[in-house]
């Protein structure tokens, strides 16, 4: 018997996290990242004497494809694991399929990947789509079909061979 656990959001009268919050959990999630970038990875990469070693056509740095590899690492495996990041735990918000059921691991590939990828090549601008439509959602929401919805909201357990509410949390 499969189980799902789904997560009643606005259109039930629970609230899609506030752009703010949004802004300072990322911010942190920043911090985070920024921190095992200084305590972890510089000093392993300057130990194993490749701090500034180049790859890829002798243009790249070494330490900036393993930052990027740990930003997008980072942001999938808590996103798919918890649902949310460091940042979003701290501020109370987590982020949902905009179907109302736990994420997939395709969506989060979509969303943290391709949806931050394009968002970041486009010098982070779609991050403003958030302030301008009724979901607050950004482009990488768009893309990975997702919301970020404030943690507080009603979470069951549906018995998905019989549609059976197993109990409100």
């Amino acid at each position: 018997m499969k189980r799902e656990t789904v997560f009643l959001q606005k259109e039930m009268g629970y609230p899609v996290a506030d752009t703010l919050i949004r802004l300072l959990a990322y911010i942190v999630d920043l911090i985070v990242l920024w921190s095992v970038r200084q305590i972890a990875i510089i000093p392993i990469l300057t130990m194993l004497g490749v701090m500034n070693q180049n790859v890829i056509f002798d243009a790249i740095p070494i330490r900036s494809i393993v930052v990027a590899v740990v930003f997008f690492l980072y942001f999938v495996l808590m996103t798919y694991f918890f649902g949310q990041t460091l940042g979003k735990m701290i501020f109370g918000i987590r982020v949902v399929s905009s179907k109302g059921y736990e994420l997939t691991f395709a969506q989060v590939l979509y969303r943290e990947l391709i949806g931050r990828y394009i968002t970041q090549a486009l010098l982070n601008l779609p991050y403003l789509m958030i302030l301008f439509n009724e979901n607050r959602m950004g482009l990488h929401d768009f893309i990975g079909d997702t919301l970020v919805v404030n943690r507080k909201e009603v979470e069951y357990t549906v018995d998905v061979e019989t549609n059976r509410k197993e109990g409100l949390v």
